[in-house]
Protein backbone atom coordinates (compact mmCIF):
# COMPACT_ATOMS: atom_id res chain seq x y z
CA UNK A 1 0.00 0.00 0.00
CA UNK A 2 1.59 3.25 -0.96
CA UNK A 3 0.89 6.22 1.37
CA UNK A 4 0.63 9.85 0.40
CA UNK A 5 2.49 12.81 1.69
CA UNK A 6 -0.01 15.88 0.76
CA UNK A 7 2.24 19.16 0.88
CA UNK A 8 -0.40 22.32 0.55
CA UNK A 9 1.76 24.91 2.56
CA UNK A 10 4.67 26.76 1.00
CA UNK A 11 6.45 25.54 4.42
CA UNK A 12 5.55 21.95 3.77
CA UNK A 13 6.34 22.20 -0.45
CA UNK A 14 9.55 23.80 0.76
CA UNK A 15 10.52 20.55 3.16
CA UNK A 16 9.92 18.26 0.62
CA UNK A 17 12.23 15.03 0.34
CA UNK A 18 15.00 17.16 1.78
CA UNK A 19 17.02 15.37 4.88
CA UNK A 20 15.11 11.85 4.12
CA UNK A 21 17.31 8.94 3.92
CA UNK A 22 15.93 6.52 3.15
CA UNK A 23 13.17 8.29 0.99
CA UNK A 24 10.36 5.49 1.68
CA UNK A 25 9.65 3.36 -0.90
CA UNK A 26 5.89 3.12 0.43
CA UNK A 27 5.42 6.89 0.11
CA UNK A 28 4.91 9.72 -2.42
CA UNK A 29 5.10 13.09 -1.71
CA UNK A 30 2.07 15.98 -3.24
CA UNK A 31 2.60 18.74 -3.95
CA UNK A 32 -0.54 20.77 -4.09
CA UNK A 33 -1.26 24.15 -6.57
CA UNK A 34 2.05 24.23 -7.99
CA UNK A 35 2.35 28.12 -9.85
CA UNK A 36 3.11 28.30 -13.56
CA UNK A 37 8.09 28.56 -13.45
CA UNK A 38 8.05 26.66 -10.07
CA UNK A 39 11.10 24.98 -9.87
CA UNK A 40 12.13 21.86 -7.75
CA UNK A 41 15.68 21.84 -6.75
CA UNK A 42 17.70 18.69 -5.19
CA UNK A 43 19.56 20.53 -2.95
CA UNK A 44 19.66 19.02 0.38
CA UNK A 45 17.43 15.74 -0.83
CA UNK A 46 20.15 12.76 0.28
CA UNK A 47 19.12 10.44 -2.49
CA UNK A 48 18.00 10.15 -6.15
CA UNK A 49 14.49 10.53 -6.59
CA UNK A 50 11.51 10.25 -9.31
CA UNK A 51 9.53 13.72 -10.01
CA UNK A 52 6.60 13.67 -12.36
CA UNK A 53 4.09 16.68 -12.98
CA UNK A 54 -0.07 16.35 -13.80
CA UNK A 55 -2.34 18.70 -15.23
CA UNK A 56 -5.28 19.62 -13.24
CA UNK A 57 -6.61 16.67 -15.40
CA UNK A 58 -4.19 14.21 -13.89
CA UNK A 59 -2.75 13.46 -16.76
CA UNK A 60 1.53 13.13 -16.83
CA UNK A 61 3.08 16.14 -18.11
CA UNK A 62 6.46 14.88 -17.63
CA UNK A 63 8.52 12.13 -15.43
CA UNK A 64 11.88 12.00 -14.59
CA UNK A 65 14.44 10.49 -12.32
CA UNK A 66 16.88 13.19 -10.60
CA UNK A 67 20.15 12.33 -9.71
CA UNK A 68 22.26 14.88 -9.36
CA UNK A 69 22.65 16.68 -6.13
CA UNK A 70 22.05 20.13 -7.88
CA UNK A 71 19.81 19.08 -10.53
CA UNK A 72 16.64 21.94 -10.98
CA UNK A 73 13.23 20.60 -12.75
CA UNK A 74 10.93 23.71 -13.99
CA UNK A 75 7.68 22.37 -14.18
CA UNK A 76 6.00 22.63 -17.58
CA UNK A 77 3.09 25.00 -18.49
CA UNK A 78 0.07 23.44 -17.37
CA UNK A 79 1.45 22.13 -14.38
CA UNK A 80 -0.81 21.69 -11.27
CA UNK A 81 0.44 18.77 -9.08
CA UNK A 82 3.89 17.64 -8.61
CA UNK A 83 4.26 14.19 -7.40
CA UNK A 84 7.42 12.96 -5.69
CA UNK A 85 9.07 10.00 -4.75
CA UNK A 86 11.68 7.25 -4.40
CA UNK A 87 13.92 6.41 -7.00
CA UNK A 88 12.28 3.99 -9.61
CA UNK A 89 8.82 4.42 -7.83
CA UNK A 90 7.03 6.51 -9.72
CA UNK A 91 8.15 4.65 -13.00
CA UNK A 92 6.70 1.27 -11.35
CA UNK A 93 3.58 2.83 -10.66
CA UNK A 94 0.88 3.04 -13.46
CA UNK A 95 -0.52 6.40 -14.57
CA UNK A 96 -4.15 5.34 -13.25
CA UNK A 97 -2.20 4.46 -10.25
CA UNK A 98 -0.69 7.65 -9.82
CA UNK A 99 -4.15 9.56 -10.69
CA UNK A 100 -6.17 7.35 -8.41
CA UNK A 101 -3.73 8.30 -5.38
CA UNK A 102 -3.48 11.88 -6.28
CA UNK A 103 -7.38 11.86 -6.78
CA UNK A 104 -8.09 10.46 -3.34
CA UNK A 105 -6.19 12.69 -1.45
CA UNK A 106 -6.89 16.16 -2.88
Amino acid sequence: MIKVVNLYTPEQQAQGLIGLKPIPTDTIWVFHSVKPGTVFHSRGVLENFDIECLNNRLECLGIQSVHSPDEVVEVPPGTSFVVESALGVLFCLTGDAVRSLVKANR
